[in-house]
């Protein structure tokens, strides 16, 4: 089977280990060398050429018909919750398969909220004061999904104020 990456995954044991499980891995090299010049029609021709069976994909492309007429596909792995970057339904008409993080318990995964709040304490000490705090300041939240959530509770428990904006409410 052919699986092709869109993006250079967050571990680098995945493909290895599809590899050594008898698969066809494609990462673009662009990715691999952290030279972001790796575009949609870049993508587009690549995906032709190789003609991959399962695609993996982040963030940084839309997953819309024309990327997916471009290979026969038979599955999509995002490692993401939210699917509007992929076109469920056309996925759902052609028969691929489309494979989430969606519906996942990740209540409990806590390390990126903790990330944004502990590099927003940093880079504030770093480039402005050194007795920067938190408390009594107010942070903006763009998108109160579960990471947005999680960074709102946990820059709240350092004494700040919360203002936020989501697309759904």
């Amino acid at each position: 089977m052919k699986i092709f990456f869109t993006e250079r995954h967050f571990d680098e044991l995945t493909p290895g280990i599809l590899q050594q499980a008898g698969h066809e891995v494609f990462v673009p090299k662009e990715e691999i060398e952290g030279v972001h010049a790796f575009g949609r029609p870049e993508l587009i021709s690549t995906l032709k050429e190789i003609q991959p069976d399962v695609l993996v994909v982040g963030l940084r492309y839309q997953i819309d018909q024309e990327i997916l007429e471009c290979a026969p596909f038979r599955a999509v792995f995002t490692r993401t919750t939210a699917l509007d970057h992929i076109d469920e339904a056309y996925c759902q008409e052609k028969g691929i398969e489309v494979h989430s993080l969606r519906g996942e318990d990740l209540s409990d995964v806590v390390a990126v909220a903790e990330c944004v709040v502990s590099m927003l304490i940093y880079i504030m000490r770093t480039i402005y004061d050194m007795g920067f705090e938190l408390k009594g300041k107010t942070l903006g939240v763009v998108g109160m999904g579960r990471i947005g959530k999680m960074v709102a509770q946990r820059a709240e428990s350092f004494g700040a104020s919360i203002l936020y904006y989501d697309i759904k409410e």
